[in-house]
């Protein structure tokens, strides 16, 4: 994200530099790019929901048209567990099955405000890949989810048996 300085001085509506601020304030709110990351592969722990990766987006400013982008990508360890990516969006969560032993996979989630700020719309929620072929698509698509307030975006691994997942990489970013 951008973060172009404010300029000091008087806040009067006659001052050139309230003008250039009310610009950079407009300039950090609007630019996209990643805002979450991991910074090292995360591998899970135990048989209930590991969290990878989280970012919050403050209340109010996830604007009219635009997209988070969540997407991830990893291998399964070589056994024959059962294994899930699982993306929240506030309340709101989908689950994704990446089976396989050994098997590589990815992931991706779209959340887009095309609604008022009160109840933006999920148009896809999760489509993860194992190899080139989709095993998953699911997510409840078109639900709204109040953004009002903070709104949090996660991911989350859940392995049946301990160390079953490897997360390689994975992003949220902001997409204009």
């Amino acid at each position: 994200m951008s973060d172009v300085p404010l300029n000091p001085g008087p806040l009067d509506i006659t001052n050139p530099l309230l003008s250039d601020n009310l610009q950079a304030q407009a300039i950090n709110a609007s630019i996209g790019g990643i805002v979450a990351a991991i910074p090292a592969p995360f591998v899970t722990t135990g048989t209930g929901a590991n969290k990878a990766l989280g970012y919050t987006v403050p209340g109010g400013t996830f604007a009219l048209g635009e997209v988070f982008r969540v997407r991830g990508w990893g291998v399964n360890s070589a056994d024959v567990n059962a294994k899930t990516i699982t993306v929240a969006y506030g309340a709101l969560t989908a689950n994704a099955i990446v089976t396989g032993s050994g098997q590589i996979w990815e992931f991706e989630a779209y959340f887009q405000n095309v609604g008022t700020v009160a109840s933006p719309v999920q148009s896809e929620m999760i489509r993860a890949n194992t190899a080139a072929t989709v095993v998953t698509t699911a997510g409840p698509a078109n639900s709204t989810q109040s953004i009002a307030g903070p709104l949090d975006i996660s991911v989350s691994l859940t392995a049946a048996t301990a160390g079953t997942m490897t997360l390689n990489g994975c992003i949220i970013e902001k997409v204009q």
